[in-house]
């Protein structure tokens, strides 16, 4: 019996985090949008703006680094999928090599 990888699982995998990853420049959108928006900042407030700014430019680096990270995560999870579905496809052929060895032996 030759053991099957179940590679669609890993294939629709890779795609949920390629999905999630591109969600990260939603909530990236929602960030400047809203989350930093400085409009109301009159008076005595206006001495907040730097740090709107600097905690803004945090978000966007810890946005960044995790949205690299998930594109990257979809990739080898893609490339592992075809690597499992090669070695399937190896393995059912050393099969078939040996069961047509198998057939030639005479007894």
């Amino acid at each position: 019996m030759v053991q099957r990888h179940n590679t669609e699982e890993l294939k629709a995998y890779a795609a949920y985090l390629g999905t999630v990853a591109g969600q990260f420049d939603q909530v990236k959108n929602y960030l400047h949008q809203h989350g930093c928006d400085k409009s109301g900042f009159t008076g005595l407030l206006t001495i907040l703006q730097p740090g709107v700014d600097l905690v803004r430019g945090a978000y966007d680096l810890a946005l960044d680094f995790g949205q690299d990270r998930m594109h990257g995560s979809a990739e080898r999870m893609a490339q592992i999928a075809a690597g499992y579905e090669r070695t399937d496809r190896q393995v059912a052929q050393a099969f078939v090599r040996i069961n047509d060895q198998l057939g030639q032996v005479q007894v």
